[in-house]
């Protein structure tokens, strides 16, 4: 698969778990509804600048949308997290930065 085809296969999975439809995406990135259509089929090469207004509007890191194209991403665990964090509400974020960030500390070396 390349990685115009994994972007727009994230972007679907990550917009209908935030039950928005694809015109409200594309509305919201100031886009068209056929553009954003066909950067989901993987049909547009995506510019950089409508691909990070598509992440900060999905509310997901570049990372989750490119998938297994950059190393860092190879066991999915970013998706993953994403996944169980899109069900939190945003005020409630903050909460789970500090379950995050104490799990972490606690696997440190010291």
């Amino acid at each position: 698969m390349d990685v115009y085809k994994t972007i727009g296969k994230n972007m679907v999975k990550r917009r209908k778990q935030l039950n928005m439809t694809q015109l409200q995406l594309a509305e919201k990135c100031g886009v068209n509804r056929p553009y954003m259509s066909n950067i989901e089929n993987g049909k547009n090469q995506v510019s950089c600048h409508i691909l990070i207004n598509i992440a900060n509007h999905l509310h997901v890191s570049l990372e989750y949308l490119v998938g297994s194209f950059l190393q860092s991403n190879r066991d999915g665990f970013n998706e993953e997290i994403a996944s169980y964090c899109a069900a939190v509400p945003r005020e409630r974020r903050d909460d789970v930065r500090v379950v995050i960030k104490t799990i972490s500390n606690s696997y440190q070396i010291k």
